[in-house]
């Protein structure tokens, strides 16, 4: 004769026996209609197809609906429960493919090259996946060699997103400004302190690049360069680049042509920004490029 303490343990130690035997239906929608149940008992086709049985449960949990309450829910709607079984529910999930993974890389960094070294090989919901830059972040010294994590997710149902994760080399080639010589913090940079060369580097992750060595002369740096190695924009303080009411020099460049003077600064603005100059010759303002300390640019029939 079995104990009475030990009956609860023996009847949730048959029922998960019972459960296990059973598949697990895989749902992609939010909640559990009653459409989804009938599929798995055609008992429960008189049920109305959208009636609401619960939510679907998150990744890697399922649902099982025991006996006992599709017993009850059959008597609601006036069936008999004849035949019924524990039905399980989970969430619809899938392995990461690698070219979807690629794919997501390239929205958020196009024309870098990427090799995936690893990723999260555990199943994760059916969604779009999405690898964003503020995932991923770049080390200080940074080669096309350094192994970075990147953290990306799946969004999925109304509004949930699942975490996922990749670890990539990331690696651009272009021009770079770099330091001819080893530079101290706080450096006025001068002529012959930085060269531009043609290499193959860790992207910069969306943020500005330098590649105009006339974009640097004159600004401080922020730390310490060695020789050789590659300047960033956040190494240096452009604040000053143009003040506000400063003579600055303007280069209007057309096509081939290029027609140089001086004008007044209207507003500030740092290498990159688009600041108001005023013509001196005729007093009309206009919108040019800050390319360097007290230098602007304006290129006709450009985006400058």
């Amino acid at each position: 004769m079995i104990p009475r303490l030990l009956l609860p343990v023996l009847s949730t130690c048959l029922l998960l026996a019972e459960q296990a035997s059973e598949p697990c239906y895989p749902l992609e929608e939010e909640r559990i209609y009653g459409r989804h149940l009938a599929a798995v008992l055609p008992l429960f086709g008189a049920l109305p197809s959208d009636a609401s049985l619960g939510y679907t449960p998150l990744p890697g949990v399922q649902r099982v609906f025991t006996v006992a309450q599709l017993e009850q829910l059959a008597r609601r709607y006036g069936l008999q429960p004849v035949g019924l079984r524990p039905v399980c529910f989970e969430r619809a999930a899938e392995r990461l493919r690698i070219e979807e993974i690629r794919r997501a890389m390239e929205m958020a960094l196009p024309g870098v090259e990427i090799d995936l070294v690893d990723y999260l090989r555990a199943p994760v919901p059916r969604g779009q996946l999405e690898f964003p830059l503020s995932g991923l972040v770049r080390p200080r010294e940074a080669d096309p060699q350094t192994v970075v994590l990147w953290k990306g997710l799946v969004r999925y149902g109304e509004h949930r997103t699942f975490p996922v994760w990749a670890r990539v080399r990331l690696a651009v080639t272009g021009q770079a400004v770099v330091a001819a010589r080893a530079l101290e913090a706080g450096r006025m940079i001068q002529p012959g302190d930085v060269e531009l060369r043609t290499m193959r580097r860790f992207p910069s992750l969306g943020k500005p690049e330098l590649e105009d060595l006339q974009t640097v002369f004159g600004a401080k740096l922020r730390r310490a360069v060695a020789a050789g190695q590659v300047i960033q924009a956040e190494d240096l303080d452009l604040v000053q680049s143009i003040r506000a009411g400063s003579t600055v020099r303007v280069s209007v460049i057309s096509g081939g042509a290029e027609i140089r003077f001086e004008a007044q600064a209207e507003t500030a603005g740092r290498v990159g920004d688009r600041i108001w100059v005023r013509n001196p010759m005729n007093g009309r303002r206009f919108q040019a490029r800050v390319v360097g300390p007290g230098s602007v640019e304006l290129v006709v029939g450009g985006d400058s």
